[in-house]
């Protein structure tokens, strides 16, 4: 059994030695970092970290929050290779206020002397995502790197943490032109990337994106980096039937480095030759305050089936004025959003060839519907030159009041469409759409009603159909002046017009199950060879 007072010993020495100042806590005794080793265990610890007297400020901040004063700094140096090389410091913590931040130095004289350091170069991540450097430096020489905590102005207390600290040769990357794009599988989750390495021939500047309308938009690129730099490129393929495709590059705040990913997609002909590339969208995925991303999910609509689409992600040097670093890591994912919207069957839910509308009685039909697909939907009518006369809104429908001719009834599936509006022209309509074949309505006047058979409208004023509960959350009760010895029918339809549920009845009351359908508005209706009603109900 260890003794009270050993046990005290052991856990005093713990507690000490975990409290003392870093080895590395002077410019003299500075750590070497071999190039292209890993970081098994953290290497950065500013717990007790202090700095020196004459301490170097950082030099790069152009952030007023920020406080350039070193206040704790551990010192690394390395000899430079003759590759590139990206010089990487990340937190063992996901706290966005917490990071380190880098000067980078060459030593002319005595490691004693502060004063003989000239600056390289310098990182201070502005979003909070760690630290990437690609400094230009001189094969063979000595490079001291002073590692602090990042402080704000406005919190008297600088980050104190652990964490890795790691320098890797950068090599061009495999999909640093198109025809070596990586394919991105529209059902794989969000994957790490790097355009560390990419160069960007001179026929490649030809296919730049346009200038954005914002500092960061969807609609091109930032006027501070309108020109492609360092891109890497991927590609997805649709499914058969195509659809919307999301880009996402929301998980890119977590990766270290303020990489500002500026995003193209292309149609191409030929991945050689940038003049068969046809610009499709363009996006500038822009840094705000707080580790906010501006733009960072944005949708392709309506793409066609079974088609290959080339997509570029570069970076920018700037963001609203602000240097970022523009290449490093991100993270990015396709993903089918939903299918396009798809066309449909419609048709009158009992034979209608000719309505009079100037008889001052209702003209009122349903329509049936199936297959069609899409996030919004609308009914319109048109005459027969294709210009929209009406939106009616949901079905069952009134032609009563309405001008003598032909009415062409349509059905519009639509994930976004512009043109959309009465007078407008089907012919003008603009967006990811799909439109039904459409059926016809004579709409006749005066001495031509004399003509119809009297059905409906004869009868209509004589119909008597109620229905209780409304709103129903099971049982529906629906009660008819038809009588017991008439096969009538009912049918229940969505706003949408496609029937849900159908059939015949010889009685005057009817109870129908409606516990299956989800919550919403519903149209009932009854009918058989004479008359038909409609009536409204809510399923709770």
């Amino acid at each position: 059994m260890i003794k009270s007072t050993q046990l005290f010993a052991i856990i005093f020495f713990s507690v000490t030695v975990g409290r003392a100042q870093p080895a590395n806590d002077n410019l003299c005794n500075a750590i070497m970092i071999n190039v292209g080793a890993s970081c098994e265990l953290p290497n950065i610890d500013l717990e007790m970290a202090t700095a020196q007297e004459n301490e170097p400020f950082i030099y790069c901040s152009s952030d007023s929050q920020i406080d350039t004063v070193v206040y704790n700094s551990v010192w690394y140096s390395f000899v430079a290779p003759a590759e590139d090389i990206a010089i990487i410091a990340v937190t063992d913590t996901f706290d966005f206020l917490k990071d380190f931040q880098i000067n980078l130095f060459e030593l002319s004289e005595s490691c004693e002397d502060l004063s003989s350091l000239k600056n390289i170069d310098c990182s201070i991540p502005i979003n909070d995502d760690g630290v990437i450097m690609t400094p230009n430096l001189s094969e063979g020489i000595a490079y001291y790197m002073q590692v602090s905590g990042k402080r704000y102005q406005q919190d008297s207390i600088n980050f104190s943490g652990k964490g890795c600290l790691t320098i890797t040769t950068i090599t061009p990357p495999i999909n640093d032109d198109p025809c070596g794009a990586i394919p991105l599988d529209l059902e794989n989750p969000a994957q790490i990337f790097s355009n560390l390495g990419a160069t960007v021939p001179e026929s490649e500047f030809f296919i730049t994106p346009p200038v954005s309308s914002r500092f960061a938009g969807l609609d091109g690129w930032s006027a501070f980096n309108d020109t492609i730099d360092n891109s890497v490129w991927f590609t997805f393929r649709t499914p058969p039937d195509g659809g919307n495709v999301l880009i996402d590059l929301s998980n890119s705040f977590e990766l270290p480095g303020n990489f500002n990913a500026q995003v193209a997609v292309y149609q191409v002909e030929d991945c050689s030759d940038f003049s068969t590339f046809s610009l499709l969208t363009a996006a500038d995925i822009g840094f705000l305050e707080n580790r906010i991303i501006e733009n960072p999910v944005f949708m392709m609509e309506c793409l066609e089936g079974n088609k290959t689409y080339y997509l570029l992600v570069d970076g920018a040097s700037s963001s609203f004025g602000r240097p970022t670093r523009d290449k490093g890591y991100f993270s990015i994912q396709t993903s089918l959003a939903r299918p396009a919207p798809s066309v449909g069957t419609i048709g009158p839910a009992t034979e209608l060839d000719s309505v009079c509308v100037d008889d001052g009685l209702p003209d009122v039909f349903a329509v049936d519907s199936e297959g069609g697909f899409g996030f919004d939907y609308e009914w319109i009518f048109t005459d027969t030159n294709l210009n929209i006369t009406s939106l009616p809104g949901a079905p069952p429908f009134n032609f009563e009041g309405q001008d003598a001719g032909t009415a062409l009834v349509w059905l519009i599936y639509f994930d976004n469409i512009m043109g959309l509006e009465t007078n407008a022209n089907l012919n003008d309509l603009q967006g990811c759409y799909a439109l039904s074949d459409f059926f016809e309505v004579s709409k006749i006047t005066g001495d031509a009603c004399a003509s119809l058979l009297t059905t409906t409208n004869d009868h209509w004023s004589e119909i008597d159909v109620s229905v209780s509960p409304n709103p129903v959350s099971d049982l529906l009760r629906i009660k008819t002046d038809f009588f017991p010895d008439q096969e009538s029918m009912l049918v229940i339809r969505d706003l949408h017009g496609r029937v849900l549920i159908s059939q015949y009845f010889h009685s005057t009351e009817q109870r129908i199950d409606v516990s299956s359908l989800p919550e919403g508005h519903y149209f009932l209706e009854v009918r058989n060879k004479q008359k038909n009603a409609f009536k409204q109900f809510i399923k709770l």
